[in-house]
């Protein structure tokens, strides 16, 4: 059995060219060895209870140097892949996003757990859980209890995902193991929104931090790209040009740090 863990980055489009929704995916066992890893890596740094280990630095607690911050975020990526615990991440532009935002939160929610259920519970014939932080409570709750009830529309009929069993919420103080999920897709954004910065500090830090996402990115089996699967645009088709060029320029970027990731946005 797995479980995905769901959060959110970069919602404001003022600082974003893109929205991205996404997490980890993590058995039971790898969920304990996650939550204990955080936790030693909170006692080596000097975290004491109530600090939060998150990505953004306007978390970083007072009394943490800010070298050591961004050592311990590290060596979280670098807990992600020792474990081999796996991301997948949609993401949408914001330009896309923001003509109507409940719809374009909508479907990238029931996608990204589509492709869960897919890429992973279908091909190995096992169960899984979903658990979400910051969902918006507008929409959330029911959106969810229809992908639970298979009434999710699809062409003419309703499909639903039988393999997934339970749905639950939860957020960032919770749990040791939600530092992962947090550092995981903040890490995922920063790669990402570097592709539209010319700064050689953002390239130096895509540099490091791509290839650690990359390698925990869940992969196509047969092709091992993790385009489409692990790394997800949204939407399919981009029909205007100047946003098009948005997705294909992130795209090139991200690919001269990953070889794998060739196959171009559909036009």
């Amino acid at each position: 059995m797995y479980t995905f863990h769901i959060d959110e980055s970069g919602k404001s489009p003022q600082q974003n060219k893109f929205f991205y929704l996404g997490g980890v995916v993590a058995t039971a066992d790898q969920l304990v060895q996650g939550y204990e890893g955080v936790f030693h890596i909170r006692r080596k740094y000097g975290f004491r209870n109530g600090d939060q280990l998150k990505f953004t630095t306007n978390t970083r607690p007072d009394h943490i140097e800010r070298e050591a911050w961004n050592d311990a975020k590290s060596e979280v990526l670098d807990l992600i892949n020792k474990i081999g615990i796996k991301v997948m991440v949609t993401l949408i532009h914001h330009k896309i996003r923001d003509k109507n935002p409940r719809n374009a939160d909508v479907w990238p929610l029931q996608n990204l757990i589509r492709e869960f259920s897919n890429s992973i519970l279908d091909q190995e014939s096992t169960y899984g859980a979903v658990c979400m932080d910051r969902v918006d409570e507008s929409w959330a709750y029911s959106e969810v209890e229809r992908m639970a009830q298979g009434q999710i529309k699809y062409g003419e009929s309703e499909i639903g995902f039988p393999r997934i069993i339970h749905y639950s919420y939860t957020s960032a103080s919770s749990s040791n193991f939600n530092s992962l999920v947090d550092i995981a897709l903040g890490s995922t954004r920063l790669c990402c929104e570097n592709a539209f910065l010319t700064t050689p500090r953002s390239q130096e830090v895509t540099q490091k931090v791509w290839p650690k996402i990359y390698e925990s990115l869940v992969k196509h089996p047969r092709e091992n790209s993790a385009l489409g699967v692990g790394l997800k645009f949204q939407p399919e088709e981009v029909k205007s040009a100047a946003y098009r060029a948005d997705y294909e320029k992130l795209q090139r970027y991200l690919a001269h740090y990953s070889k794998d990731l060739v196959k171009p946005p559909t036009q």
